[in-house]
């Protein structure tokens, strides 16, 4: 602090010495930042007979704090007048001190403080801790997002808390008697293995196959059937019908169904060593053991702690239990009603098909069959004096229709009514397979074939078998192919009516069967050419 003892009368020229152009600079910077900051007009000037002030400053305004006692001006060190805006915001931007994930930044340019808040500890959750979040996010780093897993429940795994989607072994498991199924319809697959083709049935061993008989048509006649009734077209059927009613029993060894009596249950012990024991609830039942004594008083009634009677109505609701499924595993004991097993009429006349219906196998009444015939029906109507022109070197192609079963040998059926004559350089009969083309050309594949050389010199029916190197399936469109070349005639076949309808089940090739492309492109014959009447069995 600056004091100044001269006397006060000395003023004029002593302070224009001492304090000079100090006071004077320190002036003008108060008034410019009085006047700027509260638009103050006054005025301080020093002149010999003392301060003369205007306006509405301050003498303290000016001279930042400084004091006039008996003509004495004290001016404190660092007095300057009054503070601007500027030079408080610089201040508050020293005092303001930035704590942990704080910053201050003063702007002197746009005269502002800015205090913001960083990240870091506290601010936050963090990054790195195992979320489960619905999307992947960016700014974490070990997160599950539900999003990248399959559609389904979840299951949490324990220890980990990582989360999956549920299969079924995840689920508890349960299981049901037969009996508990009273609706709906077991597919297929759960009731046996193997591929369903409308032609195959369940064996004992679960398995889909073709009952045994020629060409896999009929069931056996002579197996040991369990039948709910008699069946004549059986020979060793066991029929259920003819037992009393009760619990069966089944004979190792010869698989006989009986009734079973008491001794048939698995055997089983009870002890005599009761204890006395009285159980008391006052709500319901007084219940007292004495020995093998058993008394009870029931409490009737709807309320809490009481029973229900015989009659009481609660009794019949059957209370539809909720939709559920499960595995053909899960039923574990029982025997399936038939209507649960397939669907048309189940009786010993019918067997359950690879499609999951009961059906009378082909030939009817589930007795055997011992062969199939196909001949070309749309061919029936024949004059017994026409024969099928056959052009030497040309092969001529029945539609006979579609397989009623599988097989690997056939026999093909005709009949020779023209013999050839010279040498006889090819003559053959084959099968091939392939779709019909209406009032079009066909594309057929080659499934067997068989020499007629040797057959073809001699007039009469012939049955020629053919070895198919490609087994037919239930199902294939099959025809039959014949043709040759002879030097002199070429032999003929009892012949039908002209396919003149063109309908496309009629067709020939200039192809010798056994050189046959595969498949082989045959040609809509003429409207005049007359067809074999021929036929085929297995």
């Amino acid at each position: 602090m600056r004091r100044i003892n001269q006397p006060f009368l000395d003023t004029d020229r002593y302070v224009r010495q001492q304090l000079g152009d100090e006071t004077e600079a320190e002036s003008r910077r108060a008034r410019r930042a009085d006047r700027a900051a509260r638009g103050s007009t006054g005025e301080l000037v020093v002149r010999a007979n003392g301060v003369t002030l205007t306006g509405t400053v301050r003498v303290l305004d000016f001279l930042g704090g400084a004091t006039i006692d008996g003509g004495i001006i004290t001016v404190p060190a660092g007095a300057g007048g009054a503070y601007t805006d500027e030079q408080v915001r610089d201040v508050m931007g020293v005092a303001l001190v930035a704590g942990a994930n704080v910053t201050i930044t003063p702007n002197d340019v746009a005269d502002t403080i800015t205090i913001a808040a960083t990240a870091g500890a506290g601010v936050g959750a963090p990054t790195t801790a195992t979320y489960i979040t619905q999307t992947p996010d960016g700014g974490l780093s070990a997160e599950q997002a539900l999003s990248t897993l399959a559609t389904g429940v979840v299951k949490v795994t324990s220890g980990t808390g990582v989360l999956s989607t549920a299969v079924g072994a995840d689920l508890p498991s349960h299981t049901h008697a037969a009996a508990d199924t009273t609706s709906g319809q077991f597919a297929i697959a759960r009731l046996a293995s193997g591929t369903p083709d409308g032609s195959k049935f369940i064996r004992d061993d679960g398995v889909l196959a073709a009952p045994a008989g020629v060409g896999g048509v009929g069931a056996p006649t002579t197996a040991t059937y369990i039948t709910q009734t008699p069946d004549l077209t059986l020979a060793s059927e066991q029929a259920l019908s003819t037992l009393t009613t009760g619990i069966l029993k089944s004979t190792t060894a010869t698989g006989v169904l009986s009734i079973a009596v008491g001794a048939d249950l698995p055997a089983h012990t009870h002890t005599n060593d009761h204890v006395a024991a009285t159980v008391l609830d006052t709500g319901s039942i007084d219940l007292t053991l004495t020995g093998q004594q058993i008394s009870a008083a029931a409490i009737f009634g709807t309320t809490g702690g009481t029973v229900a009677q015989g009659d009481d109505a609660r009794l019949s609701d059957a209370r539809t239990p909720t939709a559920h499924v499960h595995a053909a595993a899960d039923v574990t004991s029982g025997t399936f009603a038939v209507a649960r097993v397939g669907t048309g009429s189940g009786v010993a006349t019918t067997y359950l098909d690879g499609t999951g219906a009961f059906t009378t196998p082909a030939g009817g009444g589930g007795a055997a069959f011992n062969e199939t015939i196909q001949i070309n029906t749309w061919l029936q109507q024949t004059n017994t004096t026409t024969s099928t022109v056959m052009t030497s070197g040309l092969t001529y192609f029945h539609y006979i229709g579609r397989a009623q079963a599988a097989a690997t040998i056939v026999t093909a059926i005709y009949k020779v009514t023209v013999i050839a004559a010279g040498a006889i350089t090819w003559a053959e009969v084959a099968l091939f397979k392939g779709t019909p083309v209406a009032f079009g050309n066909a594309s057929l594949t080659r499934l067997g074939l068989a020499s007629i050389a040797g057959v073809v010199t001699v007039n009469g029916t012939k049955a020629t078998a053919i070895s198919l190197i490609t087994a037919i399936a239930a199902g294939d469109d099959l025809w039959l192919a014949i043709g040759g070349v002879a030097a002199t005639t070429q032999f003929q076949i009892r012949g039908g009516m002209a396919e003149e309808l063109q309908f496309g089940v009629f067709q020939t090739a200039a192809v010798r069967p056994s050189l046959a492309a595969s498949p082989q492109a045959t040609t809509l014959a003429g409207a005049a050419v007359v067809p074999g009447r021929v036929g085929i069995r297995f």
